[in-house]
């Protein structure tokens, strides 16, 4: 049996400098934007509607410590950010 060999690509290294820094430029715009974007603030009804589960579904992720509880007192709230934290074993749409 022979296996199938994948083409190979030569690059010099302009090219590949050239490709690594829009790379890096990209992901760095992304991150830029994420931390100038105030933290929303969601609900347990909110987040569950947010990852295609109950709001009991997220108070269970918060006694086990998969996302932490942003509440004060008996109110609970989630940032959105911690959902995308959830192993993905646990997250049913948004995430994934």
């Amino acid at each position: 049996m022979k296996k199938e060999q994948k083409p190979m690509y030569v690059i010099d290294g302009e090219d590949l400098d050239s490709l690594l820094r829009d790379i890096v430029k990209s992901e760095f715009a992304v991150l830029e934007e994420k931390l100038r974007t105030p933290p929303r603030i969601l609900t347990r009804e909110e987040a569950g509607q947010k990852i295609g589960v109950s709001k009991n579904t997220i108070s269970e992720y918060i006694k086990r410590g998969l996302i932490p509880n942003r509440g004060i007192g008996h109110k609970i709230l989630v940032l959105e950010s911690d959902l995308e934290r959830i192993p993905s074993k646990y997250n049913r749409n948004y995430y994934n």
